[in-house]
């Protein structure tokens, strides 16, 4: 998709978020309390938020520019774990769908607080299991392969 597609593929979720929080006296009410519906945006943004803020920080950490390209994107750690690109975006989906399917139910049943809650207990279940396929020695092998095959590409 590149660099093109994301950012309009993420200027248009933004937009949509934004427009969805802002509307009045929807025809459709909400099957919840209105003031839940951030959480409910956090579960259906689960995978970008998460991929952002978890990219932010490694980078952050290790001192490099937050727009110097790397392999530590979501999708990249789960065609690293051995998964093809078809199938690491099926996977990525399904799991944003299942987040966001759990969320809606969630914030029907449990208070505002409840929700939070189980929202923060997934992202961090979710950090760690990232932790977790990255530590993967193949993948680590195939990315210190990929990072010698750029570097040697760029000495030229």
């Amino acid at each position: 998709m590149g660099d093109t597609g994301s950012l309009v593929i993420g200027l248009v979720l933004g937009l949509l978020t934004l427009k969805l929080m802002t509307l009045e006296n929807a025809s459709t009410p909400f099957p919840f309390n209105r003031e839940q519906l951030p959480l409910f945006l956090a579960g259906v943004l689960f995978i970008p938020i998460l991929d952002l803020f978890r990219v932010m920080i490694l980078r952050a950490s290790k001192g490099v520019s937050m727009f110097q390209p790397d392999r530590n994107h979501l999708h990249h750690i789960i065609v690293d774990f051995g998964l093809s690109h078809h199938k690491a975006s099926i996977f990525i989906g399904m799991v944003n769908f299942i987040v966001a399917f759990i969320m809606f139910n969630t914030i029907q049943v449990y208070s505002s607080v409840t929700s939070a809650f189980i929202l923060i207990t997934l992202f961090l279940l979710a950090i760690i299991i990232l932790f977790l396929m990255n530590k993967n020695r193949a993948a680590i092998k195939l990315k210190l392969k990929i990072k010698r095959s750029m570097l040697g590409f760029l000495s030229l």
